[in-house]
């Protein structure tokens, strides 16, 4: 009994290992590293249309990339890369095992090599960058490679018939898993942090994304994440209290965005001009941040498109993005609930901030931008923190006594926030 026993061990272990990496697998992804699928998903846009299919197949590796693209549009969904990325590596992973065994190889030496296999593609995922399209390669040339063991029955020269025809093939639709190849690294925890941060803001998650920012590493808080920080105090209507809880202290205002900039820059340029109200600066970040993603499909950036022109009134080019999206698996509900006859309550309260002047202007100097919006609204007060705030950061008193005077007093009185009071002491009214 106690030899049987142990003999059914040893023929149930590989199953073991497989099922503790599979779980190990997914918890990681799902539990350390989730943000990295909605980044994927953002970076492309998968149209439901029988043209863009078609598309595909001027593509090398086509029937990789179509699947590949398929796949991601559903990592949208909280919990659905991390479950769909690890499903395909176990489907990999046995397909893998089930060919090298029919060739002859070990059933143990069978099971290594296709856990060693599914584990490098897990490690290239790491990168940010590498395309759930590389993984389907592997798996495709991986499914041919079992097919043809069918044909080791037969004589030699239908093996060699057969393994021809499904070399052609497997390159012509999976490239035979040469575009798989990724870099070895240790997970990029930093730019987890970074794609957290960023989509906590692009899904509203406001005091979630604070209080994550605030229990931060100083040492880990870039420029670019205080900036998310202090967006979404901005939306809390909290801008001025937060001053200086988290540094670098970065508004955003100082940035200048064009060709040289980076996609991260570009993207959260986008954010906080559509948080402060000026559609045309939104519209030139976001066709931007278009430009300067992988095949200028990221689908982020498309509805930020629909939704700028939603709210500047721009029917005609709002539907053209909106009808984009309506062709889309994750996004069709939200392009049906924003329509030029219906919009969000959102996007309607946008409306009310716009710039309505209409001036040619020569640069993105926040400042000017700033100035436009509160000219137009003076109530703005979205405007005016991030106004005044930057004001303090620069070290322009002058200006900071000139815009509370200009903007602030007349709508809002005597200054109610803490570091405007402290700002304000030793300013002489009287020689103004």
């Amino acid at each position: 009994m106690k030899g049987k026993g142990r003999t059914t061990l040893i023929r149930i272990m590989p199953y073991i290992v497989v099922i503790v990496w599979t779980v190990a697998v997914w918890a990681f992804f799902q539990l350390r590293y989730e943000y990295n699928f909605f980044y994927k998903e953002q970076n492309q846009l998968f149209i439901l249309s029988e043209y863009h299919v078609w598309g595909y197949m001027s593509y090398p590796a086509w029937a990789a990339k179509l699947i590949g693209d398929f796949l991601t549009q559903f990592y949208y969904y909280v919990y659905a890369g991390a479950a769909i990325f690890t499903l395909l590596l176990l489907f990999t992973c046995i397909i893998v095992k089930s060919a090298l065994t029919r060739m002859g190889v070990s059933r143990w030496l069978s099971y290594l090599v296709a856990l060693v296999i599914v584990s490098l593609l897990a490690v290239f995922n790491f990168d940010p960058d590498y395309k759930t399209s590389c993984v389907v390669s592997v798996t495709g040339t991986a499914l041919l490679l079992f097919v043809w063991t069918i044909f080791l029955a037969f004589r030699l020269w239908a093996k060699m018939v057969s393994g021809t025809v499904l070399i052609v093939l497997g390159w012509w639709l999976f490239g035979l898993g040469t575009i798989s190849i990724g870099k070895l690294s240790m997970p990029y925890y930093q730019i987890e942090d970074y794609l957290e941060v960023d989509n906590l803001y692009y899904f509203g998650k406001d005091l979630q994304l604070i209080k994550k920012v605030e229990n931060m590493n100083p040492d880990d808080v870039t420029p670019i994440i205080s900036c998310y920080y202090y967006m979404a105090q901005s939306r809390q209507g909290r801008l001025p209290q937060s001053y200086g809880k988290v540094k670098p202290i970065n508004f955003g205002t100082l940035y200048h965005i064009g060709p040289q900039s980076t996609i991260q820059e570009l993207k959260i340029m986008n954010e906080l001009y559509f948080l402060l109200g000026d559609i045309t600066m939104t519209e030139r970040a976001a066709m931007l941040g278009l430009v300067s993603s992988p095949n200028n499909r990221n689908v982020r950036m498309i509805k930020r498109l629909a939704e700028a022109n939603l709210v500047s009134g721009d029917n005609d080019a709002a539907m053209k993005f909106i009808r984009i999206l309506e062709s889309t698996f994750a996004y069709r509900k939200w392009a049906k609930a924003n329509r030029p006859d219906h919009m969000s309550s959102r996007l309607e309260a946008k409306r009310k901030f716009i710039n309505s002047e209409d001036k040619l202007r020569l640069d993105d100097n926040c400042r000017e931008v700033l100035i436009g919006l509160l000219h137009a609204n003076p109530n703005n007060k979205v405007a005016l923190n991030y106004l005044m705030c930057t004001d303090m950061l620069v070290g322009a008193k002058d200006m900071f006594f000139s815009d509370y005077e200009t903007f602030y007093r007349p709508v809002y009185g005597e200054a109610k926030e803490n570091i405007f009071r402290q700002a304000l002491k030793g300013y002489d009214k009287k020689g103004e």
